[in-house]
């Protein structure tokens, strides 16, 4: 076991009502089978060493526990459903407390009839961020590296011409973008625009849990 001597680890191993946790999907367009379902969820635990951990607390001290295996079926879920409903149990997912040692799970959606799938998937924050949870999810699909084939292969003198033409276009954009912030300057009546943009939804953090960590023993 490994000792976890920060305050973070502390105030993440209160936390009773899922305010840390991370609700994560991604939206397939094709059917996903159930054997499929398994396999997946079993590739990406047995490539990411952080969906192997918990926190735990022993003596007042905090350790990070390994677990080598799993029941695959406790950390993921099927439901069958039109896909026009993929968004209903979001809510639930984000308010449904983790009922196994390892504090992640997965809930696949499935529209068998318009070929559509979308999966959740639910961690808790002190085990992975959001760049993290994106490298864990797609770990799968990156045994083999294809950036090989998307090298081009061009003359000497074909380099020399788009490096011109690139610095040109360059000096374009930059002579472009200086006018139109000199123009702005000047015009300080800005008519606001208005854009629809995607929301994310935070549950109510607890900072009576919080308070004690963050006091400073200078102040009274």
């Amino acid at each position: 076991m490994v000792v976890l001597n920060n305050y973070i680890s502390k105030i993440l191993f209160k936390d009773t009502n899922n305010s840390y946790s991370v609700l994560t999907y991604i939206d397939v367009d094709g059917i996903f089978t159930e054997q499929y379902v398994h396999s997946y969820v079993n590739e990406v635990f047995q490539q990411n060493n952080n969906l192997h951990q918990y926190i735990i607390e022993k003596n007042n001290q905090f350790f990070l526990e390994h677990i080598d295996s799993i029941h695959i079926k406790d950390y993921c879920s099927i439901i069958y459903t039109n896909h026009t409903q993929f968004d209903r149990p979001m809510d639930t997912m984000l308010n449904d407390n983790f009922n196994t040692e390892l504090k992640w799970k997965f809930l696949f959606c499935i529209d068998k009839e318009n070929h559509k799938s979308r999966f959740y998937f639910k961690i808790h924050h002190s085990l992975a961020d959001g760049y993290l949870i994106i490298k864990m999810l797609t770990s799968p699909f990156q045994k083999n590296d294809f950036t090989h084939q998307f090298n081009r292969k061009t003359t000497f003198f074909n380099t020399l011409y788009y490096y011109f033409i690139g610095t040109i276009l360059l000096l374009v954009m930059y002579i472009r973008n200086f006018f139109t912030l000199v123009f702005k300057s000047f015009n300080r009546e800005q008519e606001s625009t208005k854009r629809n943009t995607d929301y994310i939804v935070f549950k109510p953090l607890n900072f009576q849990d919080i308070k004690p960590f963050t006091k400073k023993k200078i102040l009274p």
